[in-house]
């Protein structure tokens, strides 16, 4: 029987609940209006634009195009008419079909939902630095001092003495100073390898050698030091121009480390790091709980991931459509009709069981986190 706190808790989630689902609706329906408004643009008919897939909750037609939001929220499609075979339009060059336009401009279509998605995330961090937001690891590491929050408990830095609290003033003799861009390149560069960190102790100043740990990301091995979580702080507006340059490379960033990670799993073989639908939920409901600011920039990183994981050349993703547009360019005819549905169920197949498998991974996940914060509690 639930307990009147629980049905408490239940009823303010509600609202949580709503606006991380409104969220993640937005994020799809952004990145399918890219793909829509690019066909348009090459006057492409479109009979169907729909949210989700599966039963329609909602369907409404506005010109030739009925849009729909359906009942599986995680995904979305533009529908492109096929051309009958009596049509001829395409000869003199004024047909409506995908399947009869330039290359260049299929391609662009297809493209269009991760350049949207790009958009999406350009825009909110550079209007997010030039209005400031508050303290948060999504801006790692411009907010963060290093000052030590977290340590990996038989890390080499908890080995060496280093604990929470204690602030990193320098390594290799190399100081820190109150910002953190240099501690990634310097830790990173000494994979397996010795340095010397320099740190406060309370009233102390100690120097403790440190025989550093490795990970292999894209690659590449980094050094691993132990320290899993720094001091964050809110980070101030900027003025505009700089607000442009810190909202343009962060998303760069964010491409290029989500290239490497993506790189890495796929070479090891490995789903570690990799949240499934219920965690990607989880997290939109907890930035919504820190404030708009926090929100809008975890869209913007969900946003990043779709246009990276759009990239992957399989049938159902962008990628995989753009590569069988290019195959169909190159032996100039389209291909067999069984074959492009045999690619698509088994695509379909695998990430139905990969969602399946994350979806496991994300209850445990979240069941063994909130069972360490209930106890963590009850033991204040």
């Amino acid at each position: 029987m639930l307990s009147v706190e629980k049905v408490v808790g239940i009823i303010k989630a509600v609202p949580l609940l709503a606006i991380g689902a409104i969220g993640v609706g937005l994020i799809i329906a952004w990145h399918e209006f890219g793909h829509f408004l690019l066909a348009k643009l090459f006057n492409m008919k479109t009979p169907s634009f729909s949210i989700g897939f599966g039963p329609k909750l909602i369907s409404r037609k506005f010109g030739e195009t009925e849009f729909s939001l359906s009942a599986i929220p995680w995904g979305g499609y533009v529908e492109f008419a096929q051309a009958p075979e009596e049509d001829t339009s395409h000869i003199h060059g004024k047909s409506d079909y995908l399947e009869h336009k330039p290359y260049w401009q299929k391609m662009l279509v297809i493209g269009g939902g991760i350049l949207f998605n790009l958009i999406f995330a350009y825009v909110v961090f550079i209007v997010l630095y030039a209005v400031g937001v508050p303290a948060s690891p999504l801006f790692y590491p411009e907010n963060a001092r290093p000052v030590i929050t977290a340590i990996q408990a038989d890390g080499p830095a908890a080995k060496a003495g280093l604990a929470n609290g204690d602030t990193i003033i320098a390594i290799d003799g190399k100081p820190l100073g109150d910002h953190m861009e240099a501690y990634g390149d310097l830790i990173n560069a000494k994979a397996n390898q010795e340095v010397a960190i320099t740190y406060s102790h309370g009233s102390e100043t100690k120097t403790a050698t440190i025989m550093l740990g490795s990970k292999k990301i894209g690659g590449k091995e980094l050094g691993v030091l132990g320290v899993t979580a720094f001091e964050m702080g809110e980070l101030k507006g900027k003025p505009f121009m700089e607000s442009v340059k810190l909202g343009v490379q962060r998303v760069n960033n964010m491409m290029r480390q989500l290239v490497m990670i993506f790189y890495w799993m796929f070479s090891e073989r490995t789903t570690e790091g990799m949240g499934g639908p219920i965690m990607i939920f989880s997290q939109t409901i907890k930035s919504a709980e820190r404030g708009v600011e926090i929100f809008f920039a975890f869209l913007a990183l969900i946003s990043v991931n779709l246009a990276i994981v759009n990239l992957i050349p399989l049938p159902i993703l962008d990628g995989g459509q753009a590569a069988i547009t290019t195959i169909e360019a190159i032996i100039r005819r389209p291909l067999p009709i069984k074959v492009r549905e045999i690619m698509a169920i088994a695509t379909w197949l695998f990430f139905i069981g990969l969602t399946l498998y994350l979806s496991f991974k994300d209850i445990k996940f979240l069941n063994g986190w909130h069972k360490a914060e209930s106890i963590e509690a009850s033991s204040k």
